[in-house]
């Protein structure tokens, strides 16, 4: 495909406000990044803290873990398998 005398580029996915859309017939989400970038802060709190009592632990969790998985869900219509894959989390 070309625009004027330059090749226009062709990709089959983006990055919009950290989540990656793939292209398909219908909008669909690649949510694989964001559970391995989930899992990656969490065992590096948990790594870190293993002689920290519990709540505060918990703390660290929810302040640093959670921004993960919630970060730009306002501004995007997931599907409900979605949605399930980060409920795992």
């Amino acid at each position: 495909m070309k625009l004027g005398l330059c090749d226009v580029l062709w990709c089959d996915r983006i990055k919009y406000l950290g989540m990656l859309i793939v292209s398909d017939k219908c909008f669909k989400l690649d949510t694989s990044s964001t559970v391995r970038k989930f899992y990656a802060a969490a065992n590096t709190i948990y790594s870190h803290t293993k002689y920290v009592q519990e709540l505060p632990r918990l703390s660290l969790f929810e302040s640093f873990t959670l921004t993960v998985l919630t970060y730009a869900f306002d501004g995007l219509l997931m599907s409900l398998t979605d949605l399930n894959k980060l409920n795992v989390c």
